[in-house]
C-alpha cells in the first residue's frame, strides 16, 4: 500500500507526497492495536478473528471509539480481547532476548541524533558523555550504543548515497558520504525523498515476509532481526521515529492507546526528541523562525526528559534541572512560541518578522539565546548530563 501510493502521487503530481503535502505513510511499526481506534478491517482478516458485527453495516468504514472504565470501546463493536494478541507487533520472549531488544531501541534512538550532528560533533557528544559517566561497566555499555548508533548511520546513509547515483536523477557531486547527501539535500530534496521512499518499502516488503514466519514459528532470534530491521527501514522513512520508545511516548499517547511506558522508553523518546529538535535549528536560517518551529520538539524533549528522570529516580544538578524547568516553560502546550507554530488566532495578524522577533525575544530575555549555535550547545549540554544520569 505504501509504495503504490507513493508511485501514484509521483505520477500525478510529479513529487513525493512528503514534498508536495508533508503527508507520509508508514507500515505498521511499533504502535499495538489494542486499545487504538478502529480501522477497516474486513471481516476473515488473515490473523484477525473479527465477525460481521464488529464493523459498522454495509461497509467498512472506521467506527469511533469511546472511553470506558476499561480503556477504549467501539461504538457498536467489541475491543479486542486480551486473549487476541497484536498482529504486526514482534516482540521476543526470553529474558536475555528482551534485554537485547532494550539495547536495539536505545540505539535505534541514538541513530536520530546521530543522523542530524556532524562527525566532529558526534565525536564530542560521545566524549563529553563518556566524560559524565563514572561507572566503568555502564561508560563501556554507553560507548558501544553509540558506536552502534553511528554504524547504522553509516550503513544508511551508504545505502541511500548508493541509491541516488544510481537509481535517480541526481546532482554532479564532487563529495562522498554525508558530504554528497548533504549537496543533494539542497540541490535536489524530492530526489532525496524519493530515494528514501523506495528503500523504506523495500526493506518493509522483506520485512513483511519475516513477519509471516515469525506468525509461523515464534522464534527470538527471528524477533529481534525483525525489531533492527525495523529500526533500520525507519531511518529511511520520512519524518518517522526510529525507537519503539518514541512512538509508544508520543504517538501512543496521541492515539489513545493503552501502553506501557517505561524509563528506556522515555530516554529513547528523549534522544529522538533532541535530534529532531537538531534538525529543525538546522533547516531554518532565521534564528527567531527555527525557534518557534521547533518548539514542539522541546516541549516533547523536556518531557520525556522528565519522564524518564522520575521514573529512574534519577537527578540532575541545581543548573541542570533550572535549564530543563525552564525549556518546559518555554515551550509550554500554553506558551508563545507553540502558539505561534501553530498558528493561533492571536498571532494572525503577525508578519513573520514580528514572529520571529517574539521567539527570539523569548530566548534571549529568558536563557540569554541569541541564535541556534547557542541553543544547540544548551541542549547538546543538557542531552548529555540526562543520558549520563538515567543510564547510571
Amino acid at each position: 500500500a505504501v509504495k503504490k501510493f507513493n508511485a501514484e502521487f509521483r505520477a500525478e503530481w510529479g513529487k513525493e507526497s512528503a514534498t508536495v503535502f508533508d503527508v507520509n505513510l508508514y507500515v505498521k511499526d511499533f504502535l499495538p492495536e489494542r486499545g487504538n481506534f478502529a480501522f477497516p478491517y474486513g471481516p476473515g482478516t488473515e490473523g484477525l478473528r473479527w465477525s460481521e458485527d464488529e464493523l459498522l453495516p454495509g461497509d467498512l468504514r472506521p467506527r469511533p471509539w469511546q472511553p470506558t472504565d476499561d480503556g477504549w470501546t467501539p461504538v457498536g463493536g467489541r475491543a479486542l480481547s486480551p486473549e487476541q494478541p497484536d498482529t504486526g507487533i514482534v516482540e521476543p520472549s526470553g529474558s536475555d532476548a528482551r534485554i537485547t531488544a532494550e539495547a536495539d531501541q536505545d540505539i535505534a534512538a541514538l541513530s536520530k541524533l546521530r543522523k542530524y550532528l556532524s562527525i566532529d560533533e558526534w565525536a564530542h557528544y560521545t566524549a563529553r558523555l563518556a566524560s559524565l559517566t563514572h561507572d566503568d561497566d555502564t561508560r563501556t555499555e554507553t560507548l558501544r550504543r553509540l558506536a552502534g548508533a553511528d554504524a547504522l548511520h553509516q550503513r544508511a546513509t551508504a545505502e541511500l548515497e548508493r541509491r541516488l547515483r544510481t537509481e535517480t536523477w541526481h546532482a554532479p557531486s564532487e563529495a562522498s558520504g554525508e558530504d554528497y547527501l548533504h549537496d543533494m539535500e539542497h540541490a535536489r530534496p524530492d530526489d532525496v525523498v524519493r530515494a528514501r521512499n523506495l528503500i523504506y518499502a523495500g526493506h518493509t516488503s522483506r520485512l513483511s515476509s519475516a513477519q509471516q514466519r515469525h506468525d509461523t514459528r515464534a522464534d527470538d532470534d527471528l524477533a529481534l532481526r525483525i525489531r533492527r530491521d525495523t529500526s533500520y527501514s525507519l531511518w529511511h522513512a520520512m519524518e518517522a521515529y526510529h525507537s519503539q520508545g518514541a512512538v509508544l511516548d508520543v504517538v501512543g499517547k496521541q492515539a489513545k492507546s493503552q501502553v506501557t511506558v517505561t524509563t528506556a522508553h522515555y530516554l529513547q523518546s528523549f534522544n529522538e526528541q533532541l535530534g529532531d529538535l537538531v534538525k529543525d535549528l538546522g533547516h531554518y536560517t532565521d534564528p527567531g523562525e527555527s525557534f518557534y518551529r521547533s518548539a514542539k520538539y522541546l516541549q516533547r524533549m523536556t518531557a520525556a526528559a522528565r519522564q524518564a528522570l522520575q521514573s529512574s529516580s534519577a537527578t540532575l544538578r541545581d543548573e541542570d534541572l533550572a535549564l530543563l524547568t525552564q525549556l518546559e516553560e518555554i515551550s509550554s502546550p500554553e506558551g508563545t512560541l507553540l502558539g505561534i507554530r501553530g498558528g493561533k488566532p492571536k498571532y494572525e495578524s503577525a508578519t513573520a518578522a514580528d514572529k520571529s522577533e517574539i521567539a527570539t525575544g523569548i530566548y534571549r530575555e529568558n536563557l540569554n539565546i541569541t541564535d541556534q549555535a547557542d541553543l544547540r550547545r544548551a541542549v547538546l549540554e543538557l542531552s548529555a548530563r540526562v543520558n549520563a544520569a538515567v543510564r547510571a
